[in-house]
């Protein structure tokens, strides 16, 4: 039985542990003290995986790695930690300087998959993993020595065979290509791996002639096997000695004719790791090769010795990832930003990407977020024979007819599955349903975060909306103390700009972000916003923005709190036309929302007066008052900046006291509340939030009372109806997201549409709008009354 060593001070993880590898087949040693780690790999020698805490008082797991080192340790390590990414990744780099193997790192808290997932790729069967284990990726161990005349032989004496692996797109989900690796065969029919030759080979120069028989082995395999494969490109490696041969295009072409293969179909990969010696024969060579309709592709870009310059000047159509990289993409915040901006780059240079040793979906499904284009790794099919590959891919390639959703990479089926593999799935079938019914120790947890203008010309509004959070936080955590077990939140400066809030959504350090919650901006900052939260895969929950903009139907991965702007004036309007006479007047900065309003103004009044009005322009605010006299206008509606309303405000009263004015929350009341005498009448504003004054009010009860057991400095100063709205918005959100479990835009759309009524302590429920991406009615009108805002 294989063994297992767990190096960790805490004996819940050593239990779970293994409670997992002894139900796939595997026995479990334990240490609580890593210093005795050496003592028991000499104990027991068969130990092939040893899985490391790195966060231990006294001795750390970087101690135990050097430990194992110096006592020659030949398997498998595995670090798991609560300590940051940045730190799992140095050690697991530092392990590689060791010379020892290493599985990607993981976070704690584990799930079982995660446990067992890495427990099998690293104790899989021998022979499974010489087949897993490809040139591509990993080297095999216990190299093979072969001579310089042992390799002349074989190629002499013909003794060559490709294997070929398969390229899946991730835009249609189907095979489209293939890559070939040589293997040379000794005279026992073992294969040999590059690895174990292919140094050899380019210090002697000696590919030169491996080339000719590459291309004549793979013509037999393509006339016997692929030739029905007709929108396949087929890849080749050339060798740096390859890249000085000036007759090399005309010879592959010659080649390529007489066997009545299309060059089209053919790409030519140069291996970063070479380089260059001569750049100038080798531009001269590749050049050649592209005007005679080979595709040029570079491999293992990102392997340090890229020359950007190489990139501009070599007429390049495809670029492959480093493997180091692509492993690291999900572990790394760093390998991820690197990743995207060698997409982006290529992107903008019009190259194809394509990323290699993808080894699960999870990579595969951060690599089609990131745009990424295609991806070739054991995940989706091995290196293989012609033969079997052939079988292979008439077996597994996506019919061109099936619909496949573009987030669901795990309805891509290009893997059959082994025997063992049923059995692994059967096996880890029965612990999940263990541990649905462990919930409340394997809960996952959900990381929230808001971007809020803490400092800036917004600041008063984060502030006062940073208070309401806090209440919420203190409140739930008082009534549902398990609320930390489902979400970790986290709250980031903005600093009042759009392209800040941007910046922040970006940020691969906080790609771990499943939810935003509560973006503000300046209305006239908001067009970028707009744009980029159209792309955004993330759930985007209470916006503090009414722009309709947020709430068109096709922004699936929206959800809106407060009423639109557009909502808000229906309410003024309907309020108008039930309680109030006389001439109305609308005035407007010149928007498109402003334009889209006036169609629907005929529904409430038979005439009405539309003001276009820009703050900034001279004589401007002057000529508002003007008009609005010589229509001696009884009701004033402002959609429009804070320094209109209040000039036209202070300045038409005068001419008529008993007109009244109203606008929507474009303007914020707290702002205005502070401005204006506190006898002041005939001002209205239409809000979905309630005033604290409302106290009849559940939300507001609550508020209160979370208010008065605040701790928090300055708290009471600042309250108001900002607070008021944070306090529900984060209230009713997490609330939302705990009945939901959501962790997606599709699955908080679906679990809405089966249950769109909530009470959120109002005096009546609201309603999920998915046509209008927000929660309804809860629009009300407010009136300012002895410095204070209420219901009129």
């Amino acid at each position: 039985m294989k063994k297992i060593l767990v190096v960790d001070n805490d004996p819940n993880h050593s239990l779970l542990i293994e409670e997992v590898a002894e139900m796939n087949g595997y026995h479990v040693l334990s240490v609580s003290n890593p210093q005795k780690a050496a003592h028991e790999l000499m104990t027991h020698p068969t130990i092939e995986l040893i899985i490391i805490e790195l966060m231990m008082p006294e001795y750390d797991g970087i101690e135990v790695v050097r430990d194992l080192a110096q006592a020659g340790f030949q398997g498998t390590l595995l670090f798991v930690s609560q300590a940051a990414t940045k730190l799992l990744t140095a050690a697991d780099n530092l392990a590689h300087e060791y010379e020892l193997k290493t599985l990607p790192p993981l976070q704690k808290p584990l799930t079982l998959e995660q446990i067992r997932s890495s427990i099998v790729k690293a104790l899989q069967p021998a022979s499974r993993q010489s087949e897993a284990s490809d040139d591509l990726c990993h080297e095999q161990s216990g190299a093979v020595q072969l001579s310089q005349q042992e390799i002349k032989q074989a190629i002499n004496e013909k003794r060559l065979a490709l294997d070929y692996q398969p390229l899946l797109s991730l835009k249609t989900y189907q095979v489209h290509a293939l890559e070939s690796f040589v293997r040379l065969v000794d005279k026992n029919g073992k294969h040999i791996y590059p690895q174990h030759f292919r140094q050899l080979i380019d210090n002697h120069q000696l590919e030169i002639d491996l080339l000719p028989m590459v291309v004549e082995k793979f013509a037999a395999d393509y006339h016997a096997y692929f030739k029905e494969f007709e929108a396949f490109t087929y890849s080749f490696n050339l060798s740096a000695a390859d890249l000085e041969n000036l007759e090399l295009p005309e010879t592959l072409e010659q080649q390529f004719r007489e066997h009545k293969i299309p060059t089209s179909i053919i790409s030519l990969e140069i291996n970063n790791t070479h380089r260059l010696r001569n750049f100038r024969v080798s531009l001269d060579v590749l050049t050649r090769l592209r005007i005679k309709g080979f595709k040029l592709s570079v491999d293992n870009f990102g392997n340090g010795a890229e020359q950007l310059d190489h990139l501009k000047k070599i007429p390049l159509d495809e670029l492959k990832i480093d493997p180091n990289l692509i492993e690291q993409i999900n572990l790394d915040p760093r390998a991820y930003s690197l990743v995207k901006n060698i997409i982006n780059l290529c992107i903008g240079l019009k190259l194809e990407t394509v990323a290699k040793c993808v080894e699960d979906i999870e990579t595969a499904s951060t690599l089609k977020v990131l745009n990424c284009d295609s991806v070739q790794g054991n995940y989706f099919g091995k290196p293989m024979p012609a033969a079997e590959l052939q079988n292979f891919l008439k077996d597994s390639v996506v019919e061109s007819n099936q619909s496949i959703a573009d987030d669901d990479l795990h309805a891509i089926d290009v893997k059959p599955l082994s025997h063992e593999d049923r059995l692994a799935n059967l096996t880890i079938s029965k612990l999940i349903e263990q541990q649905i019914r462990q919930q409340t120790n394997q809960q996952r947890r959900h990381n929230l975060g808001l971007a809020l203008p803490l400092t800036g010309n917004l600041s008063a509004i984060g502030k006062s909306y940073y208070l309401g959070v806090n209440l919420a936080l203190n409140w739930l955590r008082e009534k549902h103390p398990e609320i930390d077990q489902y979400f970790a939140i986290s709250i980031y400066d903005s600093g009042s700009s759009s392209k800040e809030i941007i910046h922040l959504y970006e940020n691969p350090d906080l790609a771990h972000i499943h939810y935003w919650l509560g973006t503000i901006c300046p209305i006239s900052d908001i067009k970028p916003l707009i744009r980029y939260a159209k792309e955004m895969k993330e759930i985007l929950l209470a916006p503090y923005i009414g722009s309709h903009q947020f709430r068109q139907k096709h922004n699936k991965n929206i959800f809106n709190f407060k009423s639109s702007y557009y909502e808000e004036l229906l309410t003024i309007m309907r309020y108008i036309s039930e309680h109030r006479g006389g001439r109305t007047a609308l005035v407007m900065a010149p928007t498109q929302m402003a334009f889209e309003i006036e169609e629907h103004i005929a529904e409430f009044f038979d005439e009405v007066d539309v003001i276009y009005v820009r703050s900034t322009a001279e004589g401007s605010l002057e000529n508002t008052v003007q008009k609005l006299q010589a229509i001696e206008a009884h009701n004033v509606i402002f959609i429009c900046s804070q320094k209109v309303l209040l000039n036209t405000y202070l300045n038409y009263r005068q001419y008529n006291p008993e007109a009244h004015f109203y606008s929507v929350s474009l303007i914020s009341p707290t702002a205005i509340q502070g401005i204006i005498p506190e006898n002041s009448k005939h001002l209205y504003f239409a809000s979905s939030i309630p005033s604290i004054a409302q106290s009849s009010l559940p939300i507001i009860t609550e508020f209160k009372l979370a208010l008065l057991e605040s701790e928090l400095s300055n708290s009471k100063q600042i309250a108001n109806a900002i607070s008021v709205e944070a306090f529900m918005s984060m209230k009713f959100t997490l609330t939302l997201l705990m009945r939901s479990g959501a962790t997606s835009p599709r699955e908080l759309n679906d679990y809405l549409a089966e249950n769109p009524i909530w009470e959120i302590g109002l005096n009546h429920p609201v309603h999920w709008n998915a046509e209008q991406r927000e929660f309804g009615p809860s629009c009300q009108i407010l009136k300012f009354h002895n410095g204070e805002w209420v219901t009129p």
